[in-house]
């Protein structure tokens, strides 16, 4: 057997161009992954972040419609600023503070404080008829829009929503 008239003799591994091609294109695939990976991530904490502040509108809202349905009186001290005097006499006052969170304090028997951090909405309020007003602003992440919560007691003394 003549070793000398086959090709595959001294062809026994791969050229340098030939590696530094593979290790070029498993660089750019790793890459990419690790691109993909941080995106998901930041994807998933942003989705997470959003959710919690949608738990907590949800649940100041809900306080602040039974405040309202139950208040004889509204008065907005500023776009700011509610206060609501229940049929009891109890006094409601809400603030929104500019670091985005929004404080109920109460007087009567309803006593205490209760504060909603981190709600980034700019809203506003504003005293309508028999009820309040909150407007909220457009934001890129958030859809704004208005909101009118109706005072039962006002509407029952002849108040228009």
């Amino acid at each position: 057997m003549n070793l000398s008239h086959d090709p595959n003799v001294g062809r026994r591994g791969f050229t340098v161009l030939e590696i530094l091609v593979v290790l070029s294109l498993m660089v750019t695939v790793a890459l990419v992954a690790t691109r993909l990976f941080r995106s998901t991530l930041r994807l998933t904490h942003q989705a997470d972040a959003s959710a919690d502040m949608v738990a907590r509108v949800d649940d100041a809202m809900r306080v602040l419609r039974g405040d309202v349905w139950s208040a004889g009186r509204i008065q907005t001290d500023d776009e700011r600023t509610v206060t609501l005097t229940g049929g009891d006499g109890a006094v409601i006052t809400w603030h929104l503070l500019p670091g985005g969170t929004l404080t109920r304090d109460a007087e009567g028997a309803s006593s205490g404080r209760r504060a909603w951090k981190a709600l980034t909405l700019p809203m506003t309020f504003r005293a309508e008829g028999a009820g309040l007003v909150i407007d909220i602003a457009d934001m890129p992440e958030y859809s704004g829009g208005t909101t009118h919560l109706v005072s039962q007691l006002l509407l029952l003394k002849g108040g228009t929503p």
